[in-house]
């Protein structure tokens, strides 16, 4: 099965929205500037799309949590529709 265009998307927006408060909670953590946080995040989407994301951020995980979905690539997988 593939990914939920529009799980996908409520998950890349609330994503976004995390990644901007991590970036600003923790901005010693990140190596780029938030002016490229659009880009970072377009970034993100292809590889949620592709099942090739990394689960371990913060934003990552506060994502995970405001939609209620447990922390594993099994979970975010079955929530976007996708075979896990």
């Amino acid at each position: 099965m593939s990914v939920s265009a529009s799980k996908r998307a409520l998950f890349v927006h609330a994503y976004a929205r995390n990644l901007r408060r991590a970036v600003e909670k923790y901005p010693l953590e990140y190596t780029w500037d938030i002016k490229h946080l659009p880009a970072v995040v377009n970034r993100m989407d292809v590889a949620i799309a592709l099942g090739t994301f990394n689960k371990d951020g913060y934003a990552m995980k506060w994502t995970c949590k405001e939609l209620g979905i447990p922390h594993t690539y099994k979970a975010i997988s079955a929530y976007l529709e996708r075979e896990a």
